[in-house]
């Protein structure tokens, strides 16, 4: 076969290769564009939304119309014996939901730089014990007793809406570099006082 044989031939090749090529590039295209599309559509259509059910879908739900509705009551002045007894509340709620470091930690302390003395004396009996007198340190990324060396856990708590009925306050733990967590509670004032309704967890380490 001449040059200008092989040369014709490996065009038509070529060609025939390149025609295979457009007409699958061409079938996927039609095949995925609507999947595609559709897919996208699904998506951003608000009726393809599912909806969550559950425990879990109606403390959010709770917790939601809680700091709507208190955001729209109009708030009052936070007077100290005020403060105080939404700190006890959220405080109590948080130490009874981790009861089970009671036998870890050798004490809870209080970090406030007003209430601390009033804090402690509202966990008289508690286990592990309320204390704002631990000096403590930082050893090997763990917060402990410098004294005892062994461990411990700081608390804050601070109130960041109050109204007639309702409230919200930051709760904070840490024990250590990775050991930490930070919480907003929804109060609200019953007959039998203040109590917790809702909690959201603002961050863990």
């Amino acid at each position: 076969m001449t040059r200008r044989g092989k040369s014709a031939g490996r065009n038509r090749q070529r060609d025939g290769h390149i025609t295979r090529y457009d007409e699958t590039m061409r079938t996927i295209a039609l095949t995925m564009f609507p999947l595609l599309w559709f897919g996208i559509g699904a998506c951003d259509r608000p009726s393809s939304r599912v909806s969550p059910t559950g425990p879990s879908a109606t403390a959010a739900s709770r917790s939601t119309s809680t700091q709507s509705s208190t955001s729209k009551q109009s708030t009052v002045p936070l007077t100290s014996s005020l403060e105080l007894e939404l700190k006890v509340t959220a405080l109590r709620y948080m130490f009874e939901r981790l009861s089970s470091p009671h036998s870890f930690y050798s004490a809870y302390v209080m970090r406030d730089a007003v209430q601390s003395d009033a804090l402690v004396r509202a966990f008289p009996d508690h286990l592990p014990t309320v204390s704002n007198q631990v000096e403590v340190e930082n050893r090997k990324g763990a917060v402990v007793n410098k004294a005892t060396g062994k461990p411990v856990m700081i608390w804050t708590a601070k109130v960041s809406i109050a109204t007639s009925d309702t409230a919200s306050v930051d709760v904070t733990w840490y024990s250590g570099w990775l050991a930490a967590a930070g919480y907003t509670l929804q109060l609200r004032r019953t007959d039998k006082g203040w109590t917790v309704v809702s909690e959201a967890m603002n961050f863990i380490s």
